[in-house]
């Protein structure tokens, strides 16, 4: 029997793009907090609405814009419904 994964998950930093990428089958229905190792865009925090994953850069939109996040940059995320 499968886990129950329906309330919330955290997928880990360490994980290959290929599987962060199959794990977000779905853009644009989950809310995302990430914190990255370095500033891009000159914050270090993001919560946004996952738009995507391509080229080793996570897409989240954050207040109407779009920031593109490098895989690398990322320490810490976490998906909610």
């Amino acid at each position: 029997m499968a886990p129950d994964i329906s309330a919330r998950w955290t997928a880990s930093a360490s994980e290959t793009r290929e599987s962060l990428a199959q794990s977000f089958p779905r853009t644009g229905e989950f809310k995302q907090w990430i914190k990255t190792s370095e500033p891009v865009e000159g914050k270090k925090r993001f919560r946004g609405i996952l738009g995507g994953f391509s080229g080793g850069v996570v897409q989240l939109m954050v207040k109407e814009q779009t920031v593109g996040i490098p895989y690398e940059a990322i320490v810490q995320a976490r998906l909610d419904y």
